[in-house]
């Protein structure tokens, strides 16, 4: 059943441009280009924040040189899209750098879908800062109660007293959270924000880099959850935040549609739209080539086969070489894919088919542990499909 089929069930029937309009609000959403600055003085260690939170090299980890004056705009390529950073100069160095600073940012504030501001955890000159973010990025941001500007003390392990710092667990002593609290504290005041607003994480000891996540995502628009969290990956987001991120595709999806149901079926189209779209989402994410196709044969979400696929992603195609990018790109196509085959009369023998040709030879490669078979016919069955339907 797809979205079509499902108003028809309850009294509805979309025309043809109806139905254009709902798929292409749909495939925009999956298909946004986020935009983050991060903002920051040099030497707080944006790059190593950005490595650690998106999993990848975004530049050489290091500190920016005082004298770049452009803005930096790196580019993590994610299949045929990606998510846009922007390194943000510093301030504060003389004024006719910091002049060249405000035009930059009169320029790409506009521009941006978040802002992290990293501050560094045993920098005690912040003033600048807080003078900076209140009368130059305030006055830019058109709505400030709903645009996200996450404050990041970064390397709280160099909080004293640092050799409190348990570096087996990656996590800070006792003495040290009083400390990283105060900090959070003053930080708070000085920027005028809630403390649930200022998040203290180490880039370096991968600490607290989940709870960043959450908050970015969390504070996001609904229609940008989604799209923006399949840029980080897995174990920087927990349970919550691929909650959120699914809720935001849900919302998306049911807002898609919303304007052309009659009223008198606005609750029942919610409720059954609500449950269809959650039950295509499944556990893990919009649906995928290979739960659609085990699907059509019967097997559940819990089922051998998924399971062993998962493992294979998880345990072994994550950690080789371009392994993360083959999965993103795998996320970012495969629910587009699935949504084309899906308004097929013939769909049960196309997934057929893609069992007996692909997945089933990959299962099988698995079972014999030939990995690199099976990642090179997953690549193929990917790059046919895309061809064949997109």
């Amino acid at each position: 059943m797809d979205f079509r089929e499902l108003g028809r069930s309850i009294g509805i029937e979309f025309t043809p441009e109806q139905w254009n309009s709902i798929t292409k609000k749909i495939s925009t959403m999956q298909d946004y280009q986020p935009q983050i600055g991060v903002f920051g003085k040099t030497g707080v260690g944006k790059s190593s924040l950005c490595n650690a939170i998106f999993g990848k090299d975004v530049r050489e980890v290091g500190d920016i040189v005082s004298t770049t004056m452009e803005e930096g705009k790196v580019y993590l390529p994610l299949g045929e899209k990606g998510i846009i950073l922007w390194d943000v100069p510093g301030i504060g160095q003389n004024i006719e750098a910091d002049q060249r600073y405000f035009e930059i940012y009169s320029k790409l504030i506009p521009q941006l879908d978040a802002i992290f501001w990293v501050l560094k955890a045993n920098d005690r000159a912040l003033k600048e800062d807080f003078e900076w973010h209140k009368n130059v990025v305030l006055p830019l941001i058109k709505d400030r109660a709903t645009f996200p500007v996450i404050f990041v003390v970064n390397q709280v392990d160099l909080i004293t007293p640092h050799r409190e710092w348990d570096v087996e667990n990656s996590k800070p002593g006792l003495e040290q959270i009083a400390n990283i609290e105060r900090k959070i504290d003053a930080v708070a005041d000085g920027f005028d924000v809630s403390g649930a607003n200022v998040i203290a994480v180490s880039a370096n000891e991968k600490y607290n880099l989940q709870k960043l996540v959450r908050e970015l995502i969390r504070q996001l628009p609904r229609e940008k959850q989604w799209p923006t969290s399949v840029y980080i990956p897995d174990s920087n987001k927990d349970a919550e935040t691929k909650e959120i991120a699914k809720e935001g595709w849900v919302v998306t999806a049911l807002r898609a549609a919303e304007e052309y149901i009659p009223i008198p079926l606005v609750n029942i189209w919610a409720k059954a739209a609500r449950k269809f779209v959650q039950d295509f989402w499944g556990k893990n994410g919009p649906c995928y080539i290979t739960t659609a196709s085990l699907a059509t044969l019967g097997k559940g979400d819990d089922c051998y086969e998924l399971s062993m696929f998962r493992s294979f992603r998880d345990n072994w195609l994550s950690v080789q070489p371009h392994g993360t990018q083959i999965i993103d790109q795998y996320y970012r196509t495969a629910p587009k894919i699935v949504a084309v085959i899906d308004q097929l009369s013939n769909k049960s023998q196309i997934y057929n088919d893609i069992w007996t040709t692909y997945l089933s030879k990959c299962l099988n490669s698995i079972e014999k542990f030939d990995y690199e078979t099976c990642k090179s016919r997953y690549v193929e069955m990917v790059n046919t499909l895309e061809q064949r339907y997109l």
